[in-house]
């Protein structure tokens, strides 16, 4: 394929789909925009809009799109079937005309389904997607999260998509379509919603500030709130804790059980305020730190833009890029697949070092597209958990487990020799591990030129703060989500899970499958605090040059200016049972048109007084709107309401929890999001699909998660011809498990 900075891509997308051109911009790609979002789209603030998403885009008329087309490597469309077929651009049709043309369209539910027809932008993809029902305040509505991350999602997925489309097209010389959906972006970015009801038949609920594993929650200091946690030494923060104040409930020796301080994490967390309220913020992060104790500050948008890593790493500089690499020496291309593993990835070999969310979904995506994946464990690793389905297997299904004692020299010189044998490395240790082990960049290299090297730490390998720790929650605080999502003179909620995670892992894969498209070698240094601020979009690139944000995001439109726009409380549903107390519903008119036929089912008098008779209007008394439209909702279930307004021609959806995903939901269920794997004894698990759809190399999930070791001894003895007796021998010094 022609490298990246010869790609030709026509960009056909709005909105919704426009950052999918804006990540290949970045990988090197020309793309040339052939229609774009007018400003009475995104409003007064167009010039940020147009920034964040066409930057680096050339602008071509629409009467060149034709010309354009027969070059094109690549077509970026957005609409529904309906839609694209007034438009002349069927995906299909468009395939079969170009051959060798790589199709991505994006739309609010996909190209097929009951629902392909649907209405739908960013508030009703992060409804019906599961993101919002776990973000915010158990006795307030759902929350969106900061930026329009229903698009950007399904940016990423659908850049993804287009490159591994790519890489299938250099082995059999024909394009494919890309189907992305954006309801099946986000129920991807998920972290726990589907794998936690798979496991223990728990429905994720609203928990404000505190991370749903009972890890993470938000403190008082002195002067402000701050994120805290009680991972990290526990000794050190208990002595840090009783050395200022002894009579701290936290001397109970119950607290020392980090299973009993997660199952307990309200009282908690309510007994660590009494103690950093004697604090100042900014003292107690720093101590926390170098004490390496996961906490952060809690910043708004206008400390973000200042924030001393970014700066330092000249983020702003480089337009806040979600990936840097660097290009090193030619790497051989993929070899054929075969017939029982023809994936666009069929023929990669990875050597997967990661753990915890970010970096297992990474090579997750790899796996389910035909690489081999192989997963080193340390062998303290618990042996109890459970790995076949749920939460650990959703993330690391169809990899291959090796248990390997990487503190002994010995497990190292194995490792070394697995480098030599792999395409791709991946890992998300804190900066200093690797190169403690003596296998920094240059060593891996030596090991293999054409090795492609991931990093992806918290902060990236350079800057004041690159040794520090963190995790997904401590990323999202210093990055303004939680200080910018709450209601209205509420208190700051924030994201229920680990977005961050999520998000970096997909943009990992991309950095990837990008250098494998190129047939590089390369070292790509992800900063996860980069991925999480530069999907932030618009309001991030406002906020650098000095325009203020609003404190509170609320549910009002990141898109434009849109009334009403928001989540509304629906009726109890008669057909649910433990949930039936938590029923909302996402309601957007997005244009003149769709606020009349709203107003057609509401049928009330209040829709015609003059208040509301225009976008202004409605804009101006947005308070009243809301509460009478919710006065309205509130008389009616959600799914029924839903059905009726879809079928009036307004964007609605249903804010899905676990049980909507799982099991009611029809579209996601005949769209094939949910899959059944063999797990051995006649056993089948529950997982998720991949969440972008290519109609030629299909992914697939050939395993379920691994057994602890369940590869040690064939991965060995089949890669590096390792003897029965080298293999006893690296057992019996613990090596290897």
């Amino acid at each position: 394929m022609p490298r990246l900075t010869e790609l030709r891509v026509v960009d056909c997308a709005d909105l919704s789909g426009a950052f999918c051109g804006r990540v290949l911009v970045d990988l090197g790609a020309r793309v040339f925009r052939v229609s774009v979002p007018s400003p009475t789209e995104v409003g007064p603030d167009a010039r940020w809009f147009d920034a964040y998403y066409q930057r680096g885009k050339r602008l071509a008329a629409d009467s060149d799109a034709e010309r354009l087309l027969g070059d094109a490597d690549v077509l970026i469309t957005t609409g529904r079937p309906s839609e694209l077929r007034c438009l002349g651009l069927v995906p299909a049709d468009l395939v079969q005309r170009y051959p060798r043309l790589v199709v991505a369209n994006i739309s609010p539910f996909g190209l097929d389904g009951p629902r392909a027809e649907w209405l739908g932008g960013n508030l009703i993809a992060a409804a019906t997607g599961g993101m919002l029902n776990v973000n915010g305040w158990p006795d307030e509505a759902p929350l969106q999260p900061l930026g329009l991350q229903a698009y950007h999602m399904a940016g990423v997925q659908a850049a993804l998509g287009v490159l591994l489309a790519l890489v299938a097209r250099e082995r059999n010389g024909v394009g494919q379509v890309v189907d992305v959906s954006l309801q099946e972006s986000v129920v991807g970015a998920l972290e726990h919603v589907t794998g936690l009801y798979r496991e223990r038949g728990e429905v994720a609920r609203r928990r404000g500030t505190l991370h749903w594993s009972g890890t993470f929650r938000s403190v008082e200091t002195a002067d402000r709130e701050v994120l805290a946690s009680h991972l990290g030494d526990w000794d050190v923060l208990r002595a840090w804790v009783l050395g200022e104040m002894p009579e701290s409930g936290l001397a109970d020796m119950r607290w020392s059980d980090r299973e009993y301080r997660s199952e307990h994490a309200a009282e908690f967390f309510d007994l660590l305020s009494e103690w950093s309220r004697r604090h100042e913020s900014r003292e107690i992060v720093k101590q926390a730190q170098l004490c390496r104790l996961p906490f952060a500050p809690i910043w708004r948008l206008d400390e973000v833009v200042r924030h001393p890593q970014l700066v330092d790493r000249k983020f702003f500089d480089q337009a806040a890029r979600l990936v840097r690499r660097e290009l090193r020496g030619v790497a051989r291309p993929l070899v054929a697949g075969s017939a029982e593993n023809n994936g666009a990835l069929a023929g990669l070999r990875v050597l997967d070092l990661t753990w915890v969310v970010a970096g297992p979904v990474c090579t997750r995506v790899l796996a389910d597209r035909g690489a081999e994946v192989i997963k080193i464990e340390p062998p303290y690793s618990d042996p109890e958990q459970v790995r076949r389905g749920g939460l650990f297997g959703n993330l690391n299904r169809g990899k291959k487990s090796v248990v390997l004692d990487l503190q002994q020299e010995e497990g190292l010189r194995v490792l070394r020799a697995l480098v030599a044998r792999c395409d791709v490395l991946v890992e998300n240790f804190s900066r200093r591990v690797l190169v403690n082990w003596g296998l920094g960049d240059d060593e891996l290299l030596s090991l293999n030129p054409e090795l492609r090297i991931v990093h992806m730490s918290g902060f990236g390998h350079s800057g004041p703060m690159c040794d520090g720790v963190s995790y997904g929650p401590t990323l999202q605080a210093q990055a303004g989500f939680t200080a910018h999502m709450r209601h209205e003179n509420g208190r700051a909620a924030g994201l229920g899970y680990s977005y961050s995670d999520m998000a970096s892992g997909y943009v990992a894969a991309l950095a990837v499958v990008a250098a494998v498209a190129e047939n590089r070698a390369s070292v790509v240094d992800l900063a996860q605090l980069e991925v999480l601020t530069g999907l932030i979009g618009p309001s991030l690139l406002a906020a650098a040059n000095g325009v203020p944000c609003a404190d509170a995001l609320a549910n009002s439109s990141q898109e434009g200016p849109i009334a009403p726009h928001g989540v509304y409380r629906c009726a109890d549903d008669s057909s649910a049972t433990d949930d039936a107390c938590d029923r909302w519903c996402a309601i957007t008119a997005m244009d003149e048109e769709q606020w009349l036929r709203l107003a057609e089912c509401i049928d009330l008098p209040w829709v015609k007084e003059a208040r509301f008779a225009s976008l202004a209007g409605r804009l101006e008394h947005r308070g009243d709107l809301d509460r009478l439209l919710e006065e309205w909702t509130r008389r009616r279930e959600a799914a029924r309401l839903v059905e009726e307004l879809q079928s009036a021609g307004v964007a609605c959806g249903g804010v899905a929890d676990a049980v909507d995903l799982l099991v009611r939901d029809e579209h996601l269920r005949a769209r094939g999001m949910w899959i059944s794997v063999d797990a051995g004894s006649g056993d089948a698990v529950g997982l998720d699909a991949s969440a972008v759809r290519l109609s030629g190399s299909p992914a697939s999930v050939l395993r379920p998660g691994p057994l602890l070791g369940e590869h040690s001894d064939a991965v060995l003895r089949g890669l590096l011809g390792f003897s029965d007796e080298r293999l006893a021998a690296l057992r019996a010094l613990g090596v290897l498990q």
